[in-house]
């Protein structure tokens, strides 16, 4: 394979995708079960790795064996609260311990058992990912525009971009999901129409939940506000039913499990079925579906209803439009009416109780012209038509895209407060100054703790990095004078760079990439768990 291409991926936290731009529109690739979306777990066999199994398919559930849902550790901290809470959730299916202060996703594998960063896991995905587009276009995958829920701090974003760098992939954009969503549905049906329209892109997917405001005229993509949750999508609702049956079998059999892992194993099988009666309840009112080897052995009959559903979920579901109504307000637009288009991307935006809210608060604008699942990959396919160099492309789109940070940039200053030197909402790429003077005679050292987030007390919101200025000319307190500026690039990820002009002197930070300390270049431990994996030799 001589030639190299460049495609869109959807990494998403259930299931994820990849597409390309050819000459009659956007081709999603299917994988080797002819599906179009590639579930996004790691299987850790005796003595193969398997990516992308569907779980249904998987008959040996030993514990700590099968890994999912990882991407709602990427980029985290093991004492995050997220962490914490997506630990609690596993229910012992597989075990994360504290390595380095990341969440180690800890794995069986020829008779070990390694610790694996979720960029790893994500990297494997995107692996898979990056094989299948090879092998159907018949030339070699190394760049793509890989997309990130809209909420994603810098941290997370960095940690998409050092999995992809793994995998092999230069990633030609980190773009927002909702804004690729919007990206699909302009294309496909706004055309290149001069009127100004206002789009609200409701992307609710398996693990993440975002909402963008987006103005759209003459292919220029404006995005006005964002908003949403990294702990909110269909996973969540699948744990309401998973308790909800597991409650319900307790009081009518009486049963106790043998073993942490007889439980395990119970309730892998019981979130399998817990997911097609969520699925059935897309276009029936009642579902029903048969439990294997349940309670004490034997299968049994589970049902419930639309309404018994939407009630386990409801706090859940107010959440989202909740999102919707401040991101309304971030916008600056001061009525609904002023909406023009609601567009559904997700597969969870599928939830009848989730149409019915959007249908009542935006009476005729919420459009289902485009697939909610293949919504988000569309865009991301056709940015990489126009930023990379895919000949199989008729045509190259020609749009301009203003995307926004979510969250506010910061450091902690003397009183432990926030000092905010970008805003959320703020153009990408976007920059701001602070000017700070040192505290104390002489002083020669000053920590700036970069934080991102809303909270007016530094510590409340996510640490990214402490930033340390060494080298100060020891002066008389206030005397020195220092500029800190940062720098948010179009993919979302920041520099900070502290300058003294007077004294002509300068420091530089960019969050540190999470595979310097996991490099491919370093013998050691960390070789030898990438040579284990097979992603190096």
């Amino acid at each position: 394979m001589s030639e190299s291409a460049a495609v869109g991926i959807d990494l998403g936290t259930t299931c994820s995708s990849i597409a390309y731009l050819k000459k009659n529109g956007v081709t999603i690739i299917a994988n080797n079960n002819q599906s179009y979306y590639t579930p996004s777990t790691v299987y850790f066999g005796d003595d193969e790795i398997r990516v992308g199994e569907e779980i249904k398919d998987i008959h040996d559930f030993t514990p700590h064996k099968l890994i999912f849902n990882a991407k709602r550790l990427i980029g985290r901290k093991f004492d995050d609260f997220e962490t914490r809470r997506f630990r609690e959730s596993l229910a012992n299916t597989y075990n994360i311990v504290n390595y380095n202060n990341r969440p180690g996703i800890q794995v069986p594998l020829n008779n070990k058992q390694l610790k694996l960063e979720p960029e790893v896991i994500s990297c494997l995905v995107l692996k898979e990912l990056r094989r299948l587009g090879s092998n159907h276009l018949g030339k070699d995958v190394t760049k793509a525009v890989i997309t990130v829920p809209a909420y994603f701090n810098d941290s997370q974003r960095q940690g998409t971009i050092d999995a992809a760098r793994l995998a092999g992939l230069e990633v030609l954009r980190i773009i927002n999901e909702p804004t690729a969503a919007a990206i699909a549905y302009a294309d496909g049906n706004l055309g290149d129409s001069d009127e100004k329209v206002n789009l609200l892109v409701f992307d609710l997917g398996g693990g993440t939940f975002d909402v963008t405001i987006l103005s759209v005229e003459r292919n220029k993509y404006q995005v006005l506000a964002t908003g949403g949750n990294t702990f909110l999508g269909g996973e969540d609702f699948d744990n309401r039913l998973v308790n909800h049956f597991i409650t319900q079998l307790r009081n009518e059999n009486n049963f106790n499990f043998a073993s942490i892992d007889d439980e395990t194993t119970f309730v892998l099988r019981l979130r399998i079925v817990a997911k097609l009666l969520k699925v059935q309840l897309t276009t029936r009112q009642e579902a029903t579906n048969i439990l294997e080897r349940g309670p004490k052995g034997k299968s049994v009959r589970l049902s419930i209803t639309r309404a018994q559903y939407e009630n386990l979920c409801r706090d859940l579901f107010q959440l989202t439009l909740d999102t919707v109504d401040q991101v309304l307000k971030d916008s600056g637009l001061g009525k609904n009416s002023e909406i023009n288009h609601v567009v559904l991307a997700g597969g969870s935006s599928r939830t009848p109780y989730i149409k019915t809210l959007l249908e009542n608060r935006f009476p005729g604008s919420v459009n289902q012209d485009i697939n909610p699942e293949e919504a988000v990959v569309t865009g991301a396919a056709l940015l990489a038509a126009r930023l990379g160099n895919l000949r199989t492309a008729q045509r190259k789109p020609n749009f301009e895209l203003i995307d926004v940070t979510p969250l506010s940039l910061g450091f902690e200053d003397a009183q432990d407060e926030m000092h905010r030197v970008i805003g959320r909402n703020s153009a990408l790429p976007a920059n701001g100054k602070a000017l700070v003077a040192t505290s104390h005679n002489n002083q020669t050292v000053v920590d700036f703790p970069i934080y991102q987030g809303e909270d007016s007390i530094a510590r409340n919101n996510h640490l990214l990095q402490n930033f340390r200025v060494e080298g100060i000319p020891p002066r008389p307190v206030g005397s020195v004078r220092i500029t800190i500026t940062f720098d948010i690039d179009l993919n979302g990820v920041l520099h900070v760079r502290a300058h003294d002009l007077q004294n002509n002197w300068q420091h530089e930070l960019r969050i540190a990439p999470w595979n310097q300390t996991y490099s491919i270049e370093a013998n050691g431990e960390n070789r030898n768990r990438l040579r284990y994996l097979g992603l190096v030799d």
